[in-house]
């Protein structure tokens, strides 16, 4: 697999293969834990606004959290599995 986040190769197959991990190994989170993780790629698409694809590597987020990545901050408004069904 080749991946490159230039011109956007292989940023699908990578985020599938990680999907198909974590259920395959039944990854858990502690949801008392603030959430900690890495943000993998984001956007701003005209109908729904900013969006980012993130890894979380410990504890949980919910809808609703104030997130902050660097300088930058947001709420979360809607969370989506890799095959886009909504998730609390």
């Amino acid at each position: 697999m080749t991946l490159s986040a230039a011109p956007d190769e292989g940023l699908d197959q990578l985020l599938a293969v990680i999907g198909l991990k974590s259920e395959l190994m039944e990854q858990r989170a502690d949801p008392q834990l603030p959430a900690k993780g890495v943000v993998l790629e984001s956007l701003i698409d005209k109908g729904r606004g900013p969006l980012t694809t993130v890894l979380i590597q410990s504890g949980s987020l919910s809808r609703g959290e104030t997130v902050v990545v660097g300088t930058e901050w947001g709420r979360i408004r809607l969370m989506e599995d890799n095959d886009g069904k909504r998730v609390d």
